[in-house]
């Protein structure tokens, strides 16, 4: 990908030119009650093009496709060109940075299969159902995303980082006569980089904060 990136910078005529990529992979389960509700998983990536002309202004294209990558380029090359400024643009000069931000996880969620992932938020939802007979309803959300940001310049600049993040939601309804209670076992961000999304079993702490929450209502 950077050398992509770099290529179709490369044979840019803008003053300066840079390219911002997100790619972005997401798996979401939803369980309310006793039924599965959403089991979904998507893969979606996209960018923004930004030139300068010094002379006339910025221009802007964004893009979905990395195959129009030279042609958006061109495309923004062409915004900035029929843009007005009163005045030259001068950019403060700054030095050339390349970093790569890896993510650290003890074990990366995007090679777990889908069907592991539910039987963990099953696993949450049922912890849930089986508290107390009082509990009416439930809903478990599992959820988890990866995003991939990519920076590069015409100035040869290139900085890359990794943003995983995975996060197990329960709200529970209980009604005990006309009284009804919802509570929630707040969205928390599973610290992947120390090996915490893991088969059920190895989340007893969590299942024990879960039982007490649902007991508690």
């Amino acid at each position: 990908m950077r050398d992509r990136m770099s290529d179709a910078l490369r044979g840019c005529k803008a003053d300066y030119a840079e390219v911002g990529i997100e790619a972005r992979q997401a798996t979401r389960i939803t369980y309310r009650g006793k039924e599965l509700e959403t089991a979904s998983a998507i893969v979606d990536r996209g960018g923004i093009v930004r030139c300068l002309s010094r002379k006339n202004g910025w221009g802007i294209s964004t893009f979905n496709d990395l195959q129009d990558l030279p042609a958006r380029i061109e495309q923004a090359w062409t915004c900035a060109r029929l843009a007005r400024s009163a005045e030259p643009i001068e950019l403060a000069e700054v030095p050339v940075v390349e970093e790569v931000i890896p993510a650290r996880m003890e074990r990366d969620f995007r090679g777990i299969p889908m069907g592991e992932k539910k039987t963990l938020a099953e696993a949450y939802n049922l912890i849930a159902l089986q508290a107390s007979p009082k509990i009416v309803d439930t809903k478990t959300i599992y959820s988890d995303s990866f995003t991939r940001l990519m920076f590069a310049s015409s100035d040869g600049s290139y900085i890359q980082e990794d943003r995983p993040s995975a996060t197990v939601a329960c709200i529970v309804t209980a009604r005990d006569g006309a009284n009804v209670r919802v509570g929630e076992v707040p969205d928390r961000r599973l610290l992947v980089e120390k090996g915490l999304l893991r088969r059920v079993d190895g989340h007893k702490p969590y299942n024990d904060r879960g039982l007490r929450v649902a007991q508690a209502r």
